[in-house]
């Protein structure tokens, strides 16, 4: 069995922030008049209660009022702080202790990027090119970019290429993108080197297909901890796209990217399942497979569900001695 048909491949390019939609605003809390003016102590004390808030989000409220007055102050990271807490909700204890306010949000957002936070400056520059507005987004993000930050770089590529379906066909330019997206990978971006690797890889966008520059960049990509290029990269490796094929190296690779912490990725759980299953790259493990099948059926793999249904496995996984048994031609 052709071992590619199990790779379902991410189209596309690594997801980057979203635009911030206005909401009904809420009026800010009132600043506490006893607090201490500087605006620097004010904003420690403002983060000292975000971390406390880790286990009593309910805390976090208690934050707005010091980063606001810090940041009336010209407090630059407590503008970019009431960013995110006015534009992320939180909860505790199954219930809303923070409603997100977009208007607000925006408004902080925009102030820190006028001041030149670098953060916020390229959280407000992506928004515009999401939105197609070419020229406004290089204004903010090209700056950024310039000053060595990655994600600039990154989404000028990403806009410049036609990866952002919004930017107008005339403002697609294939050879300012890539330049954008090497420097981005130049910088041990994983999420550009996977781009870079997958534009070669399927020839999109009037860029060439190039399989040996397309495993080069997933190689650097995977090599810098992204599991978005590990999976394309066991796939080269498994079927001799771009580099010799190499079972063990393909199962390698897999088996690096379903044990990356943060989680489990169902992708790469059902790849290395698969992998178990049929023997690419190691010997055949029925029960290796139903253990990362289950594991990619609980992130929500389809694929999975339906493997783990099948007589077959669900037999061995009843029944793991017999699994073992079978994989090393029966008990003796």
């Amino acid at each position: 069995m052709h071992f590619a048909c199990w790779f379902f491949l991410v189209q596309g390019s690594a997801l980057l922030a979203g635009g911030i939609e206005p909401a009904a605003a809420v009026k800010p809390p009132a600043a506490d008049a006893g607090v201490d003016a500087d605006a620097d102590a004010l904003f420690d004390r403002a983060t000292d209660i975000v971390r406390e808030a880790r286990t009593d989000p309910r805390r976090e409220r208690e934050a707005i009022p010091l980063f606001l007055r810090a940041a009336e102050a010209g407090h630059l990271q407590a503008m970019y702080e009431l960013y995110w807490l006015y534009e992320d909700v939180s909860s505790g204890d199954g219930e809303e202790t923070r409603r997100r306010d977009g208007e607000h949000a925006a408004l902080w957002l925009r102030k820190a990027a006028e001041g030149g936070h670098l953060r916020a400056t390229f959280s407000y520059g992506i928004q515009f090119a999401f939105k197609g507005d070419v020229a406004t987004a290089e204004k903010w993000l090209l700056p950024t970019a310039r000053k060595g930050d990655k994600d600039a770089m990154r989404a000028l590529g990403l806009m410049y290429v036609g990866q952002m379906n919004s930017v107008p066909r005339d403002k697609i330019d294939i050879a300012r993108g890539l330049s954008w997206l090497r420097r981005a990978g130049d910088n041990f971006d994983g999420s550009a080197l996977y781009t870079l690797g997958m534009l070669h890889f399927q020839g999109q966008n009037g860029v060439a297909k190039d399989d040996a520059l397309a495993f080069e960049y997933l190689a650097r990509g995977a090599r810098t901890g992204s599991t978005l290029c590990m999976l394309p990269l066991a796939m080269c490796y498994a079927d001799g796209v771009g580099v010799a094929a190499d079972p063990a190296e393909a199962f390698k690779w897999t088996r690096i990217a379903a044990e990356m912490p943060g989680g489990p990725d169902a992708d790469a759980c059902a790849q290395l399942a698969a992998m178990y299953d049929v023997g690419v790259g190691t010997p055949k493990d029925k029960r290796q497979a139903e253990q990362w099948y289950r594991k990619a059926a609980e992130a929500g793999d389809e694929r999975a569900k339906l493997r783990l249904a099948q007589p077959d496995m669900r037999h061995d996984a009843a029944n793991p001695a017999a699994a073992g048994a079978k994989e090393s031609g029966g008990a003796k």
